[in-house]
Formats: structure tokens, C-alpha cells, sequence
């Protein structure tokens, strides 16, 4: 075989490889950005509560036992009217960096889609508020990947702080 037939096949080879790459990469990828992750559930007694974290480190929620998943709860001060703070922090998560849209917004829970602003995976991002305690409670988590970087921890208290700065 003459080395410039070799030079022909290597190059195919290579690029067979490559494309075959991207295709599954992109095939797995987006086939697991396009589903939700479920957040919001109720528990016996018909209270909304969010769904713990996977054992992976790329989700925090502020109703996980796991220690490494736990963040604290937003509070809830001075609102005289119940629909105040929750409508507050509904724009403030409008107003976050990364917001894209909500998949669901009700008077006491929500569902946001956050997207990373390199690669623009979705994160999911719930929220409930919980008037008994004073608190909203909050879930945020990578739907791709392993590990988020941290992502998830920043985003939630980037939205703390700006809620706790309209809510003090």
C-alpha cells in the first residue's frame, strides 16, 4: 500500500471516529437535557415537599437530610400580605442570571429552567414557600453530568442574597 493511500484511510478513519463521537455525545446528551427532573412531591400527608438529591454532588435542597446536599432555607420577613414574599421571589428568580424560563408556577410552588451560560445545559431549580415556617425551601440540580462545579450552591445563594436584600 503506497503511503498516500495510507495518509486517505488514516484521514477517513479519523474522521469516522470524530463524527461517530459527536453523534453519541450528542444523542445522550440530548436526549437527557430534554427531560425534567421531578423536584416536587407530596408526602403522607399531602404536603409539598422536595425530593431529596441523587448521591451525585451536582444538587442542593434545603429539605435533604444528606449533609452534602443541605442548604439553609430562605427567610421570610415583614410581609404583612402571604402572597408578597412569594411573588418577590418569583421575580427575583426572573431576574437571576442564567433564568430561562418556568415550566410551572403556582401560588405556593414553582419549577425554573437555569441554563449554564458556556455549554447552556438546563438546571432544574424548585421552590416552595411554606408560610408555617416562614421560609421558602429550594432544590436546585444539574439534569446532566456528575458534578456541577458548585453551580447549584451559587445560583441558590446569588438568589437568597438578592431576595434577602427586597425582603429585609
Amino acid at each position: 500500500m503506497s503511503f498516500k493511500k495510507h495518509k486517505q484511510l488514516t484521514t477517513m478513519f479519523l474522521l469516522f471516529c470524530a463524527l461517530t463521537t459527536f453523534y453519541l455525545c450528542w444523542f445522550f446528551l440530548s436526549a437527557n437535557m430534554t427531560q425534567p427532573s421531578t423536584g416536587i412531591e407530596k408526602d403522607s400527608n399531602g404536603n409539598l415537599r422536595l425530593v431529596d438529591c441523587p448521591s451525585t454532588p451536582n444538587c442542593v435542597c434545603s429539605m435533604d437530610a444528606d449533609p452534602s446536599h443541605q442548604i439553609n432555607a430562605i427567610p421570610i420577613h415583614h410581609y404583612d400580605n402571604p402572597t408578597d414574599p412569594w411573588n418577590d421571589f418569583l421575580k427575583t428568580i426572573e431576574e437571576s442570571k442564567g433564568f430561562s424560563t418556568f415550566l410551572s408556577k403556582t401560588t405556593n410552588s414553582c419549577h425554573a429552567v437555569f441554563k449554564t451560560s458556556i455549554m447552556r445545559f438546563p438546571d432544574d431549580f424548585f421552590a416552595i414557600i411554606d408560610h408555617e415556617n416562614k421560609v421558602i425551601h429550594i432544590r436546585s440540580s444539574s439534569r446532566i453530568g456528575i458534578s456541577d462545579l458548585g453551580k447549584n450552591k451559587k445560583r441558590v445563594d446569588l438568589i437568597s442574597n438578592a431576595f434577602q436584600k427586597i425582603n429585609e
